[in-house]
């Protein structure tokens, strides 16, 4: 393994073995400072009261620990070969003691070592499991005799420390999904106080294991889908609009952003009623504040329709509600009738009239003369529809070849009718510019109608005309009147 390769608490361990490695390299260092006799080579003399040195044969099992200590390589800690049976070494003695101690140290580095690799990608199982070996490990170090074990006892005590709080989060974590997988359920079932409920214990108690963001959105939705049955949709907009646009702009800013093809069709359709909330309040202040320039209106009515109609267009533009608009256009339309005022003809009721072949008009009250198969072959004029009901004498008799058709109403009546037709039409709908051309036309054609009819001798002799009105009409149709008309009809 290289150094790379050895995360932060092996190498702390392997440092905790530094005071193991120091005192067997100066074991092994001490070896260089002394002078040991060859075989046979007679030592020096030494001082007066000092031990002699050893002799050649005391020296054997020295020579045999040497033999086995170059037959290993230090840093792999490998244990000596077992000499019970053999006398321990004079002068080499405490080699031995610090190889056995260094060796035990590798010994115990190497299963610390092996627990570490046992927790690489480990799940709760092996976790606890590790923590068991450390425990023993610890409880084997104490009772041994190992010298500088103190830093490595510290050590694994920080190691199982750390261990014991890695499975606590673990075990933490565990009882966390299977919370997050209750409350989902409950969602799923429609228990949405419960799914709240749960949510919120999830993140009080385990916030540091658990996606705070997934635990918040779930209770959102729960949030959402328990707030949604009380927002007034059934409600007509017109129905307190005020709370109703507080309730549907509260819920949208706080759910607006909630994900979920389900929710978004919801919010979509709260977002599409809170803008017709919107439009009613909006409604509702633009007919209050109509009210004081729609009284104004009143004003034209003894002015020249051009005044009033700018007037009236100003505010429909200004205001636009149905219910301005609607007074806006009544007062418009009593201006127009005034405009267009109906038509009477001067005659009797009922009076009709025929035009002769020679080209003369009779007037009267006709009765149809029957031949012998039953055909009209002439006509009775009366004076009065009395005389018609109950004549007193004898009447004249035109002959059917003589007219020019059958007795009708005059043409004074028939303008007079074709003309309220018109203008009926369009005072139901004046934002109707085929109406207006109509109108125009009709009482263009009734004036050359009373023009002909009045060079006929015997023709009603009256004041009735329309060049006015089709005047009327011309200066709505080719003037800026026209583009008012329609500001106030919504054209």
């Amino acid at each position: 393994m290289t150094i790379q390769g050895i995360n932060r608490p092996i190498a702390t361990l392997i440092l905790g073995c530094l005071p193991l490695a120091v005192l067997t390299v100066a074991s092994f260092a001490g070896l260089g400072t002394s002078d040991l006799p060859a075989i046979g080579e007679q030592a020096p003399p030494s001082q007066a009261g000092s031990a002699l040195p050893p002799s050649a044969e005391e020296l054997k099992d020295d020579r045999a620990l040497c033999a086995a200590v170059a037959d290993r390589e230090f840093l792999s800690g490998e244990p000596l070969p077992d000499r019970e049976s053999e006398a321990k070494p004079h002068f080499l003695g405490p080699v031995d003691d610090d190889w056995n101690q260094w060796s035990g140290a590798t010994d115990l580095a190497r299963e610390v070592l092996a627990v570490e690799q046992s927790l690489v990608g480990a799940d709760l199982a092996p976790q606890e499991s590790a923590l068991e070996r450390i425990d023993q490990i610890l409880e084997t170090l104490r009772t041994r005799e190992v010298a500088g074990k103190e830093p490595l006892i510290e050590l694994l005590e920080r190691r199982r420390n750390e261990l014991r709080d890695q499975i606590a989060e673990q075990q933490k974590r565990l009882k966390a999904e299977g919370l997050l997988a209750d409350a989902r359920k409950a969602l799923s079932e429609k228990d949405y106080a419960e799914t709240i409920l749960i949510c919120d214990r999830l993140m009080s108690d385990y916030a540091p294991v658990i996606d705070l963001q997934a635990v918040s959105t779930l209770r959102k939705k729960a949030q959402f889908w328990q707030k949604w049955p009380t927002l007034p949709l059934a409600s007509p907009v017109t129905e307190n609009p005020t709370r109703q646009q507080e309730d549907f702009e509260r819920f949208l800013a706080d759910f607006g952003s909630v994900s979920g093809k389900l929710e978004q069709e919801r919010i979509a359709r709260a977002t599409q009623r809170l803008e017709e909330v919107r439009a009613e309040l909006q409604r509702i202040a633009w007919n209050e504040a109509a009210r004081q320039p729609i009284s104004t209106l009143s004003r034209y009515d003894a002015r020249p329709f051009e005044e009033g109609l700018a007037q009236a267009a100003d505010v429909a533009s200004a205001y636009p509600t149905g219910s301005v608009r609607t007074q806006v256009q009544q007062r418009v339309v009593a201006w127009i009738t005034a405009s267009l005022p109906s038509k009477e003809v001067d005659e009797p009721q009922g009076i009709e009239e025929v035009e002769t072949t020679s080209g003369n008009v009779l007037r009267g009250f006709f009765e149809p003369v029957p031949g012998a198969a039953g055909q009209v072959i002439g006509y009775k004029r009366y004076s009065s529809a009395e005389q018609r009901r109950a004549p007193t004498g004898n009447v004249g008799r035109y002959p059917a070849a003589d007219l020019r058709g059958a007795p009708t109403h005059s043409v004074p009546r028939q303008c007079v009718d074709a003309y309220h037709a018109a203008r009926d039409r369009l005072l139901a709908d004046p934002g109707n510019r085929d109406a207006w051309s109509a109108l125009e036309r009709t009482c263009e054609s009734a004036e050359n109608a009373l023009l002909d009819y009045r060079r006929k001798p015997g023709s009603l002799r009256d004041t009735l005309a329309f060049e006015q009105q089709r005047r009327f009409a011309r200066a709505v149709l080719n003037s800026d009147l026209w583009e008012q008309i329609e500001v106030i009809w919504g054209k």
